[in-house]
């Protein structure tokens, strides 16, 4: 599964982070099919800790049967920190994207997660 966070920026001077995880079957250079999308919201300044924390609580929306899943992230998703410290920070196995299939799986992720936070911020608007 795919995790991706948007939003770690102030908005109006408030944050609002979003997290989609998003599980879907792929090959090494394409995905096949999305099978289930989690996502959780955080008001939280960015630190290691609520980032953390958001993508746990991302992942604890989906199915009991993905919850073992291996999660991909870009790098950067947890401030560079080495891989097998980002499986220890989420207490998953975590590793890193490395093919174009694991790339169009983030891909997927960013506009979920994207699109989430910008319909939350038109409806608050309103």
């Amino acid at each position: 599964m795919a995790c991706d966070i948007s939003g770690r920026h102030v908005h109006e001077g408030r944050y609002l982070m979003v997290c989609a995880a998003v599980v879907c079957e792929h090959t090494p250079t394409h995905v096949v099919r999305v099978l289930e999308i989690g996502l959780s919201l955080s008001t939280m300044q960015p630190q290691m800790s609520s980032v953390c924390e958001l993508i746990r609580d991302a992942l604890s929306t989906l199915s009991p049967s993905f919850r073992e899943d291996v999660v991909l992230l870009e790098r950067g998703e947890l401030f560079n920190v080495e891989q097998w410290r980002a499986s220890s920070l989420l207490e998953r196995d975590v590793r890193y994207i490395e093919s174009i299939g694991e790339r169009r799986a983030l891909e997927i992720a960013h506009h979920c997660a994207l699109a989430t936070r910008e319909l939350l911020l038109r409806m608050a608007s309103h």
